[in-house]
Protein backbone atom coordinates (compact mmCIF):
# COMPACT_ATOMS: atom_id res chain seq x y z
CA UNK A 1 0.00 0.00 0.00
CA UNK A 2 0.62 3.19 -0.76
CA UNK A 3 0.07 6.63 0.84
CA UNK A 4 0.91 10.53 0.01
CA UNK A 5 -0.49 13.36 2.60
CA UNK A 6 -1.06 16.28 0.18
CA UNK A 7 -2.44 19.19 1.07
CA UNK A 8 -5.76 18.07 -0.01
CA UNK A 9 -5.59 15.73 2.20
CA UNK A 10 -4.13 11.53 2.12
CA UNK A 11 -3.75 10.02 -1.70
CA UNK A 12 -3.76 6.79 -2.09
CA UNK A 13 -1.45 5.63 -5.37
CA UNK A 14 -2.06 1.88 -6.77
CA UNK A 15 0.46 1.67 -8.66
CA UNK A 16 4.18 2.63 -8.53
CA UNK A 17 4.30 3.96 -11.58
CA UNK A 18 1.70 6.60 -10.41
CA UNK A 19 4.63 7.32 -7.87
CA UNK A 20 7.28 7.61 -10.39
CA UNK A 21 4.68 9.80 -12.20
CA UNK A 22 4.94 12.79 -9.56
CA UNK A 23 6.14 16.12 -10.88
CA UNK A 24 10.20 16.34 -8.98
CA UNK A 25 10.49 12.46 -8.95
CA UNK A 26 13.60 11.54 -9.42
CA UNK A 27 15.14 7.90 -9.44
CA UNK A 28 18.67 9.08 -8.52
CA UNK A 29 19.96 11.58 -6.05
CA UNK A 30 23.34 12.18 -3.91
CA UNK A 31 22.18 12.42 -0.69
CA UNK A 32 25.42 14.51 -0.38
CA UNK A 33 24.13 17.52 -2.62
CA UNK A 34 20.21 17.27 -0.98
CA UNK A 35 18.78 17.80 2.93
CA UNK A 36 15.74 16.34 3.73
CA UNK A 37 12.42 18.95 3.86
CA UNK A 38 9.65 16.96 4.30
CA UNK A 39 8.85 13.04 4.53
CA UNK A 40 5.46 13.42 2.47
CA UNK A 41 4.43 9.41 2.19
CA UNK A 42 5.07 5.71 2.74
CA UNK A 43 4.56 2.56 1.28
CA UNK A 44 5.19 -0.99 2.38
CA UNK A 45 4.62 -3.36 -0.91
CA UNK A 46 4.29 -6.70 -2.02
CA UNK A 47 7.49 -6.01 -4.72
CA UNK A 48 11.21 -4.86 -3.42
CA UNK A 49 11.82 -1.27 -4.43
CA UNK A 50 14.88 0.54 -5.03
CA UNK A 51 16.16 2.95 -2.67
CA UNK A 52 16.37 6.36 -4.59
CA UNK A 53 19.76 7.33 -3.61
CA UNK A 54 22.76 6.92 -5.65
CA UNK A 55 24.88 6.21 -2.61
CA UNK A 56 22.70 3.00 -2.24
CA UNK A 57 19.31 1.85 -4.77
CA UNK A 58 19.18 -1.13 -2.23
CA UNK A 59 16.07 -2.95 -2.39
CA UNK A 60 13.29 -3.06 0.45
CA UNK A 61 9.59 -3.53 1.09
CA UNK A 62 8.85 -0.45 3.26
CA UNK A 63 10.12 3.18 2.63
CA UNK A 64 9.50 6.44 2.59
CA UNK A 65 8.73 9.06 -0.29
CA UNK A 66 10.33 12.12 0.78
CA UNK A 67 10.64 15.90 -0.79
CA UNK A 68 14.00 16.86 -0.27
CA UNK A 69 15.73 20.08 -1.06
CA UNK A 70 19.37 21.72 -2.07
CA UNK A 71 21.20 24.88 -1.26
CA UNK A 72 21.96 24.98 -5.32
CA UNK A 73 18.10 24.61 -6.71
CA UNK A 74 18.95 25.19 -10.06
CA UNK A 75 21.18 22.01 -10.11
CA UNK A 76 18.21 19.83 -8.98
CA UNK A 77 16.96 17.65 -11.92
CA UNK A 78 14.14 16.55 -9.17
CA UNK A 79 13.41 16.69 -5.53
CA UNK A 80 11.36 13.82 -5.13
CA UNK A 81 12.46 10.25 -4.71
CA UNK A 82 11.60 7.18 -2.06
CA UNK A 83 13.89 5.61 0.44
CA UNK A 84 14.08 3.06 2.99
CA UNK A 85 13.92 3.77 6.38
CA UNK A 86 17.46 2.92 7.12
CA UNK A 87 19.11 4.90 4.54
CA UNK A 88 16.68 7.87 5.48
CA UNK A 89 17.98 7.82 9.18
CA UNK A 90 21.73 6.82 7.88
CA UNK A 91 21.41 10.10 5.63
CA UNK A 92 18.72 12.55 6.48
CA UNK A 93 19.56 12.24 10.41
CA UNK A 94 17.24 12.75 13.33
CA UNK A 95 14.67 14.83 11.25
CA UNK A 96 13.87 11.84 8.79
CA UNK A 97 13.48 9.70 12.11
CA UNK A 98 10.58 12.28 13.72
CA UNK A 99 8.97 12.91 10.34
CA UNK A 100 8.28 9.47 8.98
CA UNK A 101 7.30 8.02 12.31
CA UNK A 102 4.64 11.30 12.94
CA UNK A 103 3.63 10.09 9.35
CA UNK A 104 3.03 6.57 10.03
CA UNK A 105 1.28 8.25 13.56
CA UNK A 106 -0.89 10.27 11.07
CA UNK A 107 -1.75 7.72 8.26
CA UNK A 108 -2.72 4.67 11.10
CA UNK A 109 -5.24 8.34 12.62
CA UNK A 110 -6.32 8.38 8.76
CA UNK A 111 -7.22 4.60 8.73
CA UNK A 112 -8.89 4.91 12.01
CA UNK A 113 -11.37 7.59 10.59
CA UNK A 114 -12.08 5.74 7.88
CA UNK A 115 -13.07 2.88 9.46
CA UNK A 116 -15.21 5.10 12.18
CA UNK A 117 -17.11 6.69 9.23
CA UNK A 118 -17.44 3.68 7.54
CA UNK A 119 -19.18 2.23 10.57
CA UNK A 120 -21.55 5.24 11.12
CA UNK A 121 -23.25 4.26 7.66
CA UNK A 122 -23.67 1.14 9.05
CA UNK A 123 -25.64 2.58 13.11
CA UNK A 124 -28.95 1.83 12.06
CA UNK A 125 -29.27 -1.53 11.04
CA UNK A 126 -26.96 -2.28 14.07
CA UNK A 127 -29.35 -0.98 16.41
CA UNK A 128 -32.08 -2.72 14.55
CA UNK A 129 -30.52 -6.26 15.23
CA UNK A 130 -29.51 -5.04 18.82
CA UNK A 131 -33.13 -4.32 19.53
CA UNK A 132 -34.40 -7.48 17.68
CA UNK A 133 -32.14 -9.59 19.59
CA UNK A 134 -32.75 -7.88 22.95
CA UNK A 135 -36.82 -7.47 22.66
CA UNK A 136 -38.04 -10.22 20.34
CA UNK A 137 -40.22 -12.61 22.08
CA UNK A 138 -37.67 -15.21 22.99
CA UNK A 139 -35.02 -13.17 23.22
CA UNK A 140 -32.05 -11.42 25.52
CA UNK A 141 -34.31 -9.74 27.63
CA UNK A 142 -36.81 -12.84 27.57
CA UNK A 143 -34.38 -15.63 28.69
CA UNK A 144 -32.76 -13.45 31.80
CA UNK A 145 -36.34 -12.84 33.00
CA UNK A 146 -36.13 -17.09 32.29
CA UNK A 147 -32.83 -17.45 33.86
CA UNK A 148 -34.06 -15.35 37.25
CA UNK A 149 -37.57 -17.13 37.54
CA UNK A 150 -35.76 -20.45 37.16
CA UNK A 151 -33.84 -19.96 40.50
CA UNK A 152 -36.71 -18.05 42.65
CA UNK A 153 -36.96 -20.22 45.40
CA UNK A 154 -41.38 -20.86 44.99
CA UNK A 155 -41.98 -20.69 41.93
CA UNK A 156 -38.62 -21.88 40.24
CA UNK A 157 -36.78 -25.29 39.79
CA UNK A 158 -35.95 -26.94 43.03
CA UNK A 159 -32.47 -26.41 44.89
CA UNK A 160 -31.13 -29.69 43.99
CA UNK A 161 -32.38 -29.42 40.72
CA UNK A 162 -30.72 -25.88 40.42
CA UNK A 163 -27.56 -27.37 41.87
CA UNK A 164 -28.05 -30.37 39.20
CA UNK A 165 -27.76 -27.65 36.86
CA UNK A 166 -24.86 -26.11 37.48
CA UNK A 167 -22.95 -29.35 38.25
CA UNK A 168 -23.81 -29.63 34.63
CA UNK A 169 -22.14 -26.12 33.87
CA UNK A 170 -19.24 -27.00 35.30
CA UNK A 171 -18.56 -29.91 33.90
CA UNK A 172 -19.70 -29.58 30.78
CA UNK A 173 -21.94 -32.88 31.00
CA UNK A 174 -25.29 -32.58 29.13
CA UNK A 175 -26.63 -36.23 29.62
CA UNK A 176 -28.96 -36.59 32.15
CA UNK A 177 -29.18 -39.59 34.74
CA UNK A 178 -31.78 -41.64 36.22
CA UNK A 179 -30.22 -43.29 38.67
CA UNK A 180 -31.75 -46.53 40.35
CA UNK A 181 -31.15 -49.32 42.85
CA UNK A 182 -28.72 -51.97 40.72
CA UNK A 183 -30.81 -55.86 40.60
CA UNK A 184 -28.45 -58.90 41.39
CA UNK A 185 -28.19 -59.56 38.06
CA UNK A 186 -26.89 -56.17 37.09
CA UNK A 187 -24.22 -56.28 39.96
CA UNK A 188 -23.23 -59.68 38.25
CA UNK A 189 -22.90 -58.46 34.94
CA UNK A 190 -20.80 -55.32 36.01
CA UNK A 191 -18.22 -57.87 37.41
CA UNK A 192 -17.95 -59.79 34.37
CA UNK A 193 -17.33 -56.65 32.52
CA UNK A 194 -14.63 -55.55 34.85
CA UNK A 195 -16.54 -52.54 35.64
CA UNK A 196 -16.65 -51.09 39.62
CA UNK A 197 -19.52 -53.03 41.59
CA UNK A 198 -21.80 -50.41 41.90
CA UNK A 199 -25.02 -50.49 44.40
CA UNK A 200 -26.46 -47.52 42.10
CA UNK A 201 -26.62 -47.81 38.26
CA UNK A 202 -27.13 -44.22 36.72
CA UNK A 203 -29.05 -44.44 33.28
CA UNK A 204 -28.44 -42.14 30.62
CA UNK A 205 -32.20 -41.14 30.11
CA UNK A 206 -30.93 -37.79 27.42
CA UNK A 207 -29.52 -34.85 27.03
CA UNK A 208 -30.06 -31.38 28.18
CA UNK A 209 -29.90 -28.90 25.69
CA UNK A 210 -28.60 -24.86 25.16
CA UNK A 211 -26.24 -25.31 28.34
CA UNK A 212 -23.51 -23.46 26.40
CA UNK A 213 -26.00 -20.81 26.01
CA UNK A 214 -27.32 -20.72 29.47
CA UNK A 215 -23.93 -20.92 30.51
CA UNK A 216 -23.11 -17.04 29.25
CA UNK A 217 -26.25 -15.76 29.73
CA UNK A 218 -25.02 -13.37 32.79
CA UNK A 219 -22.47 -11.75 29.64
CA UNK A 220 -25.83 -11.26 27.47
CA UNK A 221 -26.68 -7.88 29.39
CA UNK A 222 -22.92 -6.81 29.64
CA UNK A 223 -22.71 -7.38 25.81
CA UNK A 224 -25.78 -6.29 24.03
CA UNK A 225 -26.65 -3.20 26.54
CA UNK A 226 -23.71 -1.42 28.58
CA UNK A 227 -21.49 -2.24 25.33
CA UNK A 228 -23.46 -2.81 22.19
CA UNK A 229 -26.54 -0.63 22.75
CA UNK A 230 -24.99 1.89 24.55
CA UNK A 231 -21.58 2.33 22.65
CA UNK A 232 -24.08 2.74 19.41
CA UNK A 233 -26.15 5.53 20.79
CA UNK A 234 -22.98 7.48 21.75
CA UNK A 235 -21.06 6.33 17.92
CA UNK A 236 -23.89 8.28 16.46
CA UNK A 237 -23.08 11.00 18.56
CA UNK A 238 -19.44 11.54 17.97
CA UNK A 239 -17.56 14.25 15.76
CA UNK A 240 -14.38 11.71 14.18
CA UNK A 241 -12.72 15.23 13.21
CA UNK A 242 -12.40 15.89 17.08
CA UNK A 243 -11.46 12.54 18.15
CA UNK A 244 -8.13 12.65 19.87
CA UNK A 245 -5.69 9.92 19.16
CA UNK A 246 -6.15 7.49 21.90
CA UNK A 247 -10.10 7.98 21.05
CA UNK A 248 -9.78 7.18 17.78
CA UNK A 249 -7.66 3.99 18.90
CA UNK A 250 -10.63 2.91 20.98
CA UNK A 251 -13.62 3.21 18.32
CA UNK A 252 -11.86 2.53 15.24
CA UNK A 253 -11.31 -1.49 17.22
CA UNK A 254 -14.62 -1.13 18.70
CA UNK A 255 -15.94 -0.61 14.78
CA UNK A 256 -14.28 -3.67 14.38
CA UNK A 257 -15.85 -5.60 16.17
CA UNK A 258 -19.15 -4.98 16.28
CA UNK A 259 -20.23 -7.51 13.59
CA UNK A 260 -18.68 -10.26 15.79
CA UNK A 261 -20.60 -9.45 19.28
CA UNK A 262 -23.78 -9.13 17.74
CA UNK A 263 -23.22 -12.82 16.24
CA UNK A 264 -21.99 -13.82 19.84
CA UNK A 265 -25.30 -12.74 21.54
CA UNK A 266 -27.02 -14.17 18.33
CA UNK A 267 -25.21 -17.46 19.43
CA UNK A 268 -26.12 -16.90 22.84
CA UNK A 269 -29.21 -16.23 22.45
CA UNK A 270 -30.12 -19.14 20.08
CA UNK A 271 -28.49 -21.74 22.24
CA UNK A 272 -30.43 -20.72 25.11
CA UNK A 273 -33.38 -20.73 23.66
CA UNK A 274 -33.23 -24.56 23.36
CA UNK A 275 -32.92 -24.90 27.49
CA UNK A 276 -36.21 -23.40 28.31
CA UNK A 277 -38.53 -25.13 26.69
CA UNK A 278 -41.04 -28.03 27.97
CA UNK A 279 -39.87 -30.77 26.68
CA UNK A 280 -36.12 -30.08 27.88
CA UNK A 281 -36.98 -28.80 31.29
CA UNK A 282 -39.30 -31.95 31.81
CA UNK A 283 -36.05 -34.25 31.34
CA UNK A 284 -35.09 -32.93 35.05
CA UNK A 285 -38.00 -34.92 36.30
CA UNK A 286 -35.97 -37.69 36.49
CA UNK A 287 -33.30 -36.31 38.42
CA UNK A 288 -35.68 -35.52 41.19
CA UNK A 289 -36.95 -36.92 44.60
CA UNK A 290 -40.89 -36.69 46.49
CA UNK A 291 -42.61 -33.01 45.54
CA UNK A 292 -39.17 -31.84 43.46
CA UNK A 293 -41.04 -33.72 40.38
CA UNK A 294 -44.11 -31.73 40.47
CA UNK A 295 -41.96 -28.61 40.83
CA UNK A 296 -40.08 -29.08 37.92
CA UNK A 297 -43.27 -30.31 36.02
CA UNK A 298 -45.14 -27.13 37.06
CA UNK A 299 -42.09 -24.71 36.15
CA UNK A 300 -41.92 -26.56 32.80
CA UNK A 301 -45.69 -26.97 32.01
CA UNK A 302 -45.38 -22.92 31.21
CA UNK A 303 -43.27 -23.27 28.19
CA UNK A 304 -46.08 -25.31 26.32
Amino acid sequence: MIVIKSDRGWVKPETWEEVESIPGYIRDIDPKEVKLKNVIGSYREPELRVCGLSTCHRKHYKGFIVELESDDATNRNGNITNIGANCGHTHLGAEFDIQSRQIDRDWASQERRETIKSAEYRIDNWQIECDKLHNDEHGASWLIRQNRAMHERTSGLPDAVCKYIQDALRTGDSAVYKEHAATLQEREAARETGQSDSSIIKENIGTLSGLSGLSKIKILREILVIDLEKHLKTLSDIDVETLADEELRFWAKWCGEVDSKIDMVRSIVNETQKFFTRENISLLYEVTHGDDGKQVMRFAKQYD
